[in-house]
């Protein structure tokens, strides 16, 4: 108590020492005094939201360079004080989000990070958090930890012991109020008495708007369990907890057996154990066909060409070595393209997922586009409203130069860099702007929506939507109504002029180009997957001598993935 006390009490001090009387200014003023602006930079240094600090340091830092480093030193400090604070408390999770800002402010040495984790680590498994110190050590170049547990499993069917049949009951009222039921079913698998690890996607369904009650049934071997509760989850992952209303015995440490699915090589053999189609406890087998498939926003997916069919979401990749290598989740049906959620992943989510801890996941709320066939040169092309950087004056066609002082080549190398910060956690950003020099931002990252294309888009103009959507852009105020007769049905369709077409995207290749008119016949959304039917009218088509009118209509659909997302 002695040590928080004296940290608060040199906290204070330090910022009080250093104010300069200052006037009432804003970050948003022009400073022409340096005096003025550290004034006002420690003012606001002193407040718990450090968004006001950081406008300033945006709009003034560099007409004041001495004074901006005073700053930013000083904010460091005050970093590095409350990592001290809540190690002290026993908070590791807001230890790590103040080093994580500390790293970004001074760019820390290989060797004081490397000390950091080190201790981390430890204090991980102190608290039992024995999965996340794992994924921390693996992250850092280190699995003998993993290598070192033991495998009690004698074969490949005592899985079967710990396999969980997963059926999930809806009503729900449908168009003109008609009350209708569905039901999902899937796979999981204990991973304590208590807790059972799976798909997300196969209870997602409960969250709609239009569900009125649910109920999650549970089978294992030979209990049966209603009333289960979908404790939490990750979506960015599609990782869920759910809690029995009773424990279970098991005999096994279920997480002490997941391998490091880092160590996978294209080619090894695997096993998937799941209630394919319904059929209880199949296992099948396959090889790794490949272990950097990009998953559907951030980070990679392994894939397997073992049988996977739909009800084996949530169940197991298994390897010779009898270890757990990841979660199924996803596959082309018949096409022995199926795709594992790897136990890289679930190590680094299912200790705070069953702690019921906030993942607080970050982006920057951009789409990005990457140079097909070369590295470098990551293009901004769309930028979503709840994006930190709007107010900076970033724009669609600026480059991603760096993030935190590192170059960045490719989309997947920015995704992981954010993605092992938090919300809320300060980035350094470099933006080359067209025909300009580099400018630095910093940068305050936002909380991730879940399914970030659907959530991020749903909630603004339609017509701002359909670049990152579509691929294309169009201009409300260029319109005209025409009469269009579809299928015997006299339509009255608002067009409007194309203004640009992404190369590569569908119209791209339908033909489609800026000066043409685009009508909509139906646009909605639908399980988080929005639809589009537009009608084409090219330049200088007298579309009244059209003789199939189906030639150019396209119907389009946008799931609620963007693997571009940043």
């Amino acid at each position: 108590m002695k040590t928080r006390i004296l940290l608060l009490i040199l906290l204070i001090s330090m910022l009080l020492s250093c104010m300069t009387p200052g006037g009432k200014q804003t970050a948003e003023e022009d400073y022409n005094d340096a005096n003025g602006y550290l004034a006002q930079g420690m003012k606001l240094l002193e407040l718990p939201a450090a968004d006001k600090f950081f406008a300033l340091l945006n709009t003034q830092g560099n007409k004041f360079k001495t004074e901006t480093d005073k700053l930013i030193s000083l904010f460091s400090e005050k970093e590095r004080m409350l990592v001290l604070y809540y190690r002290e408390k026993g908070d590791l999770f807001q230890m790590l989000f103040h080093f994580n800002n500390l790293d970004s402010a001074v760019k820390l040495s290989q060797t004081e990070k490397e000390r950091f984790y080190n201790k981390f680590i430890n204090e991980l498994k102190l608290k039992g958090y024995e999965s996340t110190a794992l994924y921390y050590s693996i992250e850092h170049g280190d699995n003998t930890e993993l290598n070192k547990k033991g495998v009690p499993m004698s074969s490949l069917l005592d899985y079967n012991k710990i396999l969980v049949e997963i059926n999930v009951d809806r009503l729900y009222t449908a168009k003109y109020d008609l009350l209708r039921k569905d039901y999902t079913f899937g796979s999981g698998f204990l991973i304590s008495g208590k807790h059972v690890i799976t798909a997300y996607h196969i209870v997602e369904d409960i969250f709609n708007q239009d569900t009125l009650e649910y109920t999650i049934h549970v089978k294992i071997a030979d209990e049966s369990f209603e009333n289960v509760e979908l404790m939490s989850w990750d979506s960015l992952t599609d990782i869920a907890i759910l809690k029995l209303p009773e424990s279970v015995s098991l005999a096994y440490d279920v997480l002490g057996l997941l391998g490091d699915s880092t160590q996978l090589r294209q080619g090894d053999e695997v096993y998937c154990l799941g209630h394919h189609s319904g059929y209880t406890s199949t296992l099948t087998k396959g090889i790794v066909s490949a272990t950097q498939r990009k998953a559907p926003e951030v980070g990679n997916w392994l894939q397997v060409d073992a049988n996977i069919t739909g009800g084996a979401s949530g169940g197991f990749l298994l390897g010779k070595d009898l270890r757990i290598y990841g979660m199924i989740v996803a596959g082309l049906l018949y096409e022995d393209i199926n795709f594992i959620v790897p136990s890289h992943t679930i190590l680094e989510v299912v200790d705070r997922l069953l702690h019921n801890q906030a993942l607080n996941r970050p982006w920057l709320g951009v789409l990005l586009e990457e140079q097909k066939y070369k590295k470098g040169n990551i293009k901004i092309i769309d930028i979503f409203p709840s994006s930190p950087l709007h107010s900076l004056g970033i724009e669609a066609d600026d480059i991603l130069y760096e993030i935190n002082y590192q170059r960045i080549d490719t989309i997947e190398q920015a995704q992981k860099i954010i993605n092992l910060l938090q919300a809320g956690n300060l980035i350094h950003l470099s933006i080359q702007k067209p025909d300009e020099e580099l400018k630095s931002f910093w940068v305050l990252l936002e909380r991730r929506p879940e399914y970030a294309v659907y959530n991020a888009t749903i909630q603004f103009n339609r017509i701002s939507s359909l670049y990152p959507h579509f691929g294309f852009r169009i201009d409300k105020f260029k319109t005209f109504r025409k009469i269009i007769n579809i299928l015997g049905r006299n339509l009255e369709i608002l067009f409007y002029e194309v203004v640009q077409v992404k190369q590569g995207s569908v119209l791209d290749y339908v033909g489609v180009n800026p000066g043409d008119h685009i009508g909509f016949i139906d646009d909605y959304f639908r399980y988080k997957t929005r639809y589009i039917e537009i009608i084409h009218i090219p330049q200088g088509l007298d579309f009244n001598k059209v003789e199939n009118i189906f030639e150019f209509i396209y119907r389009m659909r946008k799931e609620k993935y963007d693997e571009n997302i940043l």
